[in-house]
């Protein structure tokens, strides 16, 4: 059983290119597939990316990791830019080869977020810097991210006897050993 990692896609760049991007998986999305099968699969799944290798890139599902499923697809805009976002959910990392893939093919600049607790993977990047938090926080109430670790003191440093001046190694020390919540620093790639 694979751990899952969860990642938000931005892929920026003209009108024309986001919008036959969108479309294009878009149409995957809408594509009546086969299934449901005997045993779980990715392929009775109109959302596999496997299906976005095949019928939007033009390579075959075994040539790029495709270990999972895209959702919340939508056209949308970024500061001036237009933008095409979704999320996906795939096992064990993000799938970056194929996401490298897709921007290219459409001329779009890729830009990501992606968590996955398990193996304690939080990264970030992209050329835009659509994301900007470089802390992510996590306890029984939920997960939060955070662009500062001063924000994160000015919420949580009481809970944790934390001052203004404490560094990122004490606040990251004082939470892990608390057994109340897990703090990270979200790697840049």
């Amino acid at each position: 059983m694979p751990n899952w990692c969860f990642t938000d896609y931005m892929l920026i760049g003209s009108a024309e290119d986001t919008k036959a991007a969108y479309d294009a998986l878009h149409k995957v999305e809408e594509t009546k597939r086969p299934g449901p099968f005997a045993t779980w699969s990715f392929e009775s799944n109109p959302n596999w990316l496997g299906y976005v290798a095949e019928d939007v890139i033009g390579l075959t599902w075994s040539a790029v990791a495709c270990r999972g499923t895209f959702d919340n697809l939508r056209l949308t805009t970024w500061k001036d830019k237009s933008a095409v976002a979704l999320s996906t959910e795939t096992a064990w990392g993000p799938c970056e080869e194929l996401m490298n893939a897709l921007a290219l093919k459409f001329n779009l600049s890729l830009n990501f977020h992606a968590t996955e607790p398990g193996n304690m993977y939080f990264a970030k990047g992209g050329a835009d810097e659509v994301y900007t938090e470089t802390l992510h926080y996590s306890d029984d109430d939920g997960e939060e991210y955070f662009d500062t670790l001063e924000e994160f003191l000015a919420q949580y440093g009481d809970k944790y006897g934390l001052n203004a001046d404490a560094t990122l190694d004490d606040a990251m020390a004082a939470v892990n050993a608390s057994e109340d919540g897990l703090l990270a620093q979200i790697s840049e790639e």
